[in-house]
């Protein structure tokens, strides 16, 4: 379970990858299509096609078993504490991870974070963190 903020877009996706899967809700400031799920990576919000002023989050199921992870994080979650930060070229946008383990399940929370999101928008994406619930 997880809060939108008004005028944010959430979409429950499905996508796998040969024999692995993945589902979640994925929550944007701006219209995105579903993310992508390869094999052996974690599930990815395409950079590409984020607007400079984009955010995306997305919390999956992961059940990919030859991933190595980071330590789980358990509800309730805080934004930005304990998540993993990519780093990116300057203007480009970055990533941010966060495994979670609750109910028997292992996920994965993405942020993918344009170079020009403002304070309202990542203000808003730690809301949506913290409402976080199994």
């Amino acid at each position: 379970m997880v809060a939108a903020p008004i005028g944010w877009h959430a979409v429950w996706f499905r996508v796998s990858s040969g024999p692995v899967a993945s589902t979640g809700p994925q929550l944007s400031n701006v219209p995105l299509p579903a993310p992508t799920l390869v094999s052996s990576s974690a599930i990815q919000v395409n950079g590409q096609l984020l607007a400079p002023r984009g955010v995306r989050l997305i919390i999956a199921t992961d059940a990919d078993p030859t991933r190595s992870r980071s330590p789980y994080s358990t509800p309730p979650l805080h934004y930005p504490r304990g998540w993993t930060i990519g780093s990116a070229l300057a203007g480009n946008p970055y990533i941010e991870l966060l495994w979670i383990r609750g109910n028997g399940q292992s996920y994965l929370a993405a942020a993918k974070i344009g170079p020009e999101a403002s304070g309202t928008d990542l203000k808003a994406l730690a809301r949506i963190v913290d409402s976080f619930s199994l």
